[in-house]
């Protein structure tokens, strides 16, 4: 075995934990991809200016986030998917974190189904977020395709 194929087999099968991270992250988006889909039901305005979200943004994030809940399931039994569902994840989780983080410098309203996410929420929400992102650019490092000589 060579000292490249040793750091594809460990970020790959020798980790049983690998394929639980990509479902717990596909886990982690349902809720955001839930939030956009029930908009829909309830005509509301998700956040509030300056980020409001039509339906038409939201039928976007429905698209992202549905894309990458797919991604992360096929990447609990396809290795080769998992590099780039942990770098998307890691970078969508990172911008959500920054939003909030940014929303906790910069306060504005904003708004869930008619209820206001509070300043503790968006402390929360940085913090569990990023890290989210910090540990899926880690994940996204053990599992990079490791290139042949």
């Amino acid at each position: 075995m060579q000292p490249s194929d040793h750091r594809e087999a460990r970020g790959t099968a020798a980790h049983g934990w690998i394929p639980v991270c990509f479902f717990l992250a596909a886990c982690f988006w349902v809720p955001h991809w839930w939030s956009h889909y029930r908009q829909f039901g309830t005509q509301r305005v998700f956040g509030r200016r300056p980020w409001d979200f039509m339906p038409g943004d939201s039928w976007g994030a429905l698209v992202v986030y549905g894309l990458l809940i797919i991604a992360n399931l096929s990447s609990v039994w396809a290795p080769s998917w998992r590099w780039a569902s942990a770098v998307a994840s890691g970078v969508l989780a990172m911008s959500l974190g920054s939003l909030q983080f940014y929303r906790l410098w910069k306060p504005f309203p904003f708004e869930i189904f008619g209820y206001s996410w509070s300043r503790e929420g968006s402390v929360l929400e940085a913090m569990a977020v990023t890290a989210f992102g910090a540990a899926f650019f880690v994940v996204a490092h053990r599992v990079r395709p490791v290139s042949s000589p």
